[in-house]
């Protein structure tokens, strides 16, 4: 147990609010607790624009003194087996490592992008229109109005993630234990708010007297290109600091073709975002629509070890899913399936790393076909 900050004393009252007890399990080692995972109830967005009802994993750990004994994975499979029981086809995390989620079925569907802005270099590109920034306050004066902000967006991405009030409540506690206080940049016109940046300065020795002032963006939404070339314009303009730091932006984002020079623009790091499972394979197929017209059907053999329940043979079409009986043209394991289920990881690169069955080579293409987005996906909510 090492890497974790101070605790601080957070009220009962408080503390009630931010969990859902029902959903919470631990393991016991004559009466001391050795091991939790705990989740909320959530939304996810998926192919076709349908919210589906999701377990939004957290809290996951096991203490040094009892790992490898299976701890975890009886956690994991209880919670799994709560999910599909009530109705929550999905369940995704985020995580703190990389090598312990694939073994429990969970894979990588969403990836990110952290970005690296130096303001003596990043400039927007001339022309551009944006939308006026209206409102600049500490964060915890306007918590309400950024939740009827986010709530606002007309579309947002396959993969992003609802915020319910525990989220809220969870987030602005962070926010008031944070070590540098938080500021929102609030941008629209007449009709109303558009969008928002949450940010703060980093922690760390002087900052006002460091030659490396960073401020580190918490969130940005945006409706439209008017006010996301805004806020970003807004962060530009932060004369006191050096540079701009936004992490888990999408892949594909926009931000180098607003620049002036998209070469300003670093990218520090690409990494993993929304580790996603599927609880409920069948359901969740059946909750998404894909652009593939045209594709010719594909049978998908869907293999669950930890929950044999969820083992399932689908035949997939641009009009919708159905069981099939028929040899299947792939067999996937359900770790591969969930990696693959929002489109952010092609079907062909399953089979290229040797994770795929193939009886029909052609399959795999037409099951691209049927699943691909132009879109990346995005989660953009840490939780």
């Amino acid at each position: 147990m090492v890497g974790l900050p101070a605790l601080h004393v957070v009220d009962e009252g408080v503390l009630g609010r931010l969990f859902e007890p029902a959903r919470a399990f631990g393991a016991f080692d004559r009466g001391e607790l050795v091991g939790t995972t705990n989740s909320h109830a959530s939304a996810i967005r998926v192919p076709g624009g349908f919210w589906l009802p999701q377990a939004a994993v957290t809290h996951v750990g096991v203490l040094p003194s009892h790992r490898r004994r299976g701890i975890a994975k009886a956690m994991l499979a209880a919670q799994l087996r709560q999910a599909r029981m009530a109705g929550e086809p999905v369940a995704t995390l985020r995580a703190t490592e990389g090598r312990i989620y694939g073994n429990f079925g969970y894979g990588v569907a969403t990836r990110v992008m952290d970005v690296d802005l130096v303001r003596s270099e990043a400039r927007l590109r001339p022309g551009l229109e944006a939308a006026a920034i209206v409102s600049v306050e500490a964060a915890d004066q306007c918590w309400e109005r950024l939740r009827q902000i986010f709530e606002g967006q007309a579309g947002p991405r396959v993969g992003a993630v609802s915020r319910g009030a525990i989220w809220w409540r969870a987030s602005l506690a962070r926010v008031a234990i944070g070590p540098t206080r938080a500021y929102v940049a609030i941008c629209g016109d007449a009709r109303g708010d558009s969008g928002y940046v949450r940010y703060h300065a980093a922690s760390g020795g002087d900052w006002f007297e460091s030659k490396d002032r960073v401020v580190i963006v918490d969130d940005l939404v945006a409706h439209d290109a008017r006010a996301y070339v805004a806020l970003v314009g807004f962060l530009l303009d932060l004369d006191i600091a050096h540079r701009i730091v936004l992490p888990t932006r999408p892949l594909d984002d926009v931000l180098p073709l607003v620049l002036e020079d998209g070469r300003s623009m670093r990218v520090s790091a690409i990494r993993d975002e929304t580790w996603l499972r599927l609880v409920d394979a069948e359901a969740a197929f059946a909750a998404s629509s894909w652009a593939g017209a045209g594709a010719d059907p594909v049978v998908l053999q869907i293999v669950d070890r930890l929950l044999p329940e969820n083992t399932v043979k689908l035949r997939c079409t641009a009009e919708g899913i159905e069981r099939a009986t028929r040899t299947p043209d792939i067999v996937a394991d359900i770790g591969s399936v969930s990696a693959a289920y929002l489109g952010g990881t092609r079907w062909g690169q399953l089979a290229e790393a040797g994770r795929l069955e193939v009886g029909d080579r052609s399959a795999v293409a037409r099951l691209d076909r049927l699943m691909g987005s132009p879109v990346l996906p995005h989660g953009g909510t840490l939780f």
